[in-house]
Order: structure tokens, then sequence, then C-alpha cells
């Protein structure tokens, strides 16, 4: 057949090719027919670098080529699969710097009335950052830079601990620092990820079954950029805040398209006690580390086993046994 195409349409098989390399497969053109093939992601990682040097600038203008590079950044990962990871950490960046300049506008953040509760929560969690980051630095050597310095300075010399005192403090730190550009994208790096599918449940349908037993729910799910298939394990959350992991079975794992693709074919195996009424547990896939790299972050209390995919929520409810008469 493909000696039967014209010429456009071998032109347009081509620049498909080139564009989207992920999406469009290989095929063997006839002898006659001259295609280069194109390097693993060279399109998208040029767009992808045109993106990031164009968000150097001043503040407004800046700002401008935020606003219209986020969407192009999104769309870039969605249909560029093997840039996929660096186009989306590049995203996170900016709308994280994005969210920073609008709390920093909004003179209401450092008022304490109204926000307590959630300030509270806000500086526990600006402590625990602080505190893992300067031992970091010091664990490694690291001098902090003059922004880092300020910071602990500020927060040493704080005696009250209210949030808006705290936000008050920050303030003059936070208006002066300036905007950090985004690193050059490493188009070598890979993210591991997964798109998981299962049963349907609502409130009004619970699936039931008898507390005590196992029963097992079936899962589809398509993982990419998995390096060690050994390492994949099934995350089952319940209400109560137990969490157990499952080793799916080796067969029930199948490579498809690229190297690191796989698609899984299992049953996560659910079981629990008795419940007053029905509940959501929560299905996902998940890494365990190695035992290298749970040395160097198991002091920095990250978590043993990495999440890939948002969880299949499902709405079970766990019957008692029925016993006769």
């Amino acid at each position: 057949m493909l000696q039967l195409f014209e010429e456009h349409t071998i032109k347009h098989y081509s620049y498909l090719r080139v564009t989207l390399p992920s999406l469009v497969p290989h095929l063997k053109l006839p002898g006659s027919v001259e295609f280069i093939e194109p390097e693993v992601s060279s399109a998208g990682a040029q767009l992808l670098w045109r993106l990031v040097d164009s968000l150097s600038g001043g503040a407004r203008v800046q700002g401008e080529v935020i606003q219209r590079a986020l969407p192009q950044l999104v769309r870039l990962a969605e249909i560029d699969s093997q840039i996929a990871g660096p186009a989306q950490f590049i995203t996170l960046f900016i709308s994280c710097q994005v969210t920073f300049s609008k709390i920093l506008n909004d003179s209401q953040w450092c008022c304490n009335a109204p926000n307590t509760v959630q300030g509270n929560a806000v500086k526990k969690n600006i402590t625990e950052l602080l505190t893992q980051c300067l031992k970091y630095l010091m664990d490694n050597q690291i001098s902090p830079d003059d922004f880092c310095r300020g910071v602990f300075t500020a927060m040493s010399s704080v005696e009250d601990t209210k949030p808006g005192v705290v936000a008050r403090c920050l303030l003059p730190l936070l208006n002066t620092v300036n905007r950090i550009q985004p690193p050059k994208p490493n188009v070598n790096v890979r993210m591991c990820r997964a798109v998981l599918s299962g049963p349907s449940s609502s409130p009004d349908a619970p699936i039931k079954f008898t507390a005590g037993l196992v029963m097992a729910t079936p899962i589809d799910a398509e993982i990419f950029g998995l390096r060690d298939p050994t390492a994949l394990r099934v995350r089952i959350h319940y209400p109560d805040h137990q969490t157990h992991f499952c080793v799916p079975t080796f067969n029930h794992l199948r490579p498809c398209g690229a190297v690191g693709d796989y698609r899984l074919l299992t049953k996560a195996l659910v079981s629990h006690g008795v419940w007053s009424e029905a509940c959501y547990i929560e299905i996902s896939l998940g890494i365990e580390l190695s035992e290298s790299e749970l040395a160097h972050r198991a002091q920095y209390g990250i978590e043993p086993h990495l999440e890939i995919c948002k969880p299949l929520k499902l709405y079970v409810a766990p019957k008692p046994v029925k016993r006769g008469i």
C-alpha cells in the first residue's frame, strides 16, 4: 500500500512523524523515498526550550508571556510523551511563581483576624519546610544564598508565633526577592506516571462485600516511564487511615509501546472489618523506593512509596457475616 501513496501523502506523514513522534508510528517506506527518521523529541524539545527562553524579560512583559506560555506547555506535555516530564515540571514551577505573586499582591494574606485557623496550618508548613531546608543545607555543606539566610535570621528572631506576626516578618523579604528564571529543561529526564481505571460506584449503589473476607476489585492501568517493574505497588487507602500495599502479579504487567510503557490488568485485594456506614476507599499505584534511595531520603521524612497516578475512589460497604439460626 505504501507504494501507492502519492508524494504529498508521504510528505504529510514525514511532517507528522517529525512534529508528533510519540503519536505517529514508524513505517517502512519504499527505498526510493528519502526520509530521515527524526531524533527523539527533537521538535518538542526545541519548542520547550524556546518557551522557557521567552520567559526572560521585564516583570510586566514576563507576566504576559507566562500567561500565554502556560497553556502551550500543558498542551505540549499532552501531545509529546517523551518530554511530558520536563514540560510538566516547568509548568508547575512557573505556576507556583504566578500563585506566589498573586498572594503578595493581596494585602489580606497577612491579616490574622479572619484567617487564624488557615494561617496556623500555613505557618506549620512553612516551619517544616524551613527545618528540612536548613537540615539539607547543613548535611550537604551548602552555604545558603542571601534570601535563605534572611529568612532563617528573620524566623529565628520572631518570638510571637501568630500567623499575622510571621507574615509581617516575611513580607519585606518576599517583596524584594527577584523572580527566579526557570531552569533549562533536561529532555533526558523521564517522569513515571499512570492512568488508572476500574469499576464505578456511587452513594446510591455502593459495592458490598462480607467484612473480614477479601474482595477482588479489577483494575486496568496504563503505565508510562516505569524503569523498574519490580518496584510497582498497588496502594489501598481506607477511611481509618490504614494503607495496604500489594505486589501485582508479574504476569499481569505487559509491555506495550515504547521502553518503560506497560499495561497492568490485575485485581486489587480489598478487606476490612465492619463499618457503621459505607465510605470511600482509594486505590492507586505507587513505586517503592530502593534501599539506597530510602536511606538517602528517610532523614528528610519522605514516604517510602511514591504515588504515580490519581487515586480511584470506590464507595464500599463491608457487611457483617450472616449467621444462621
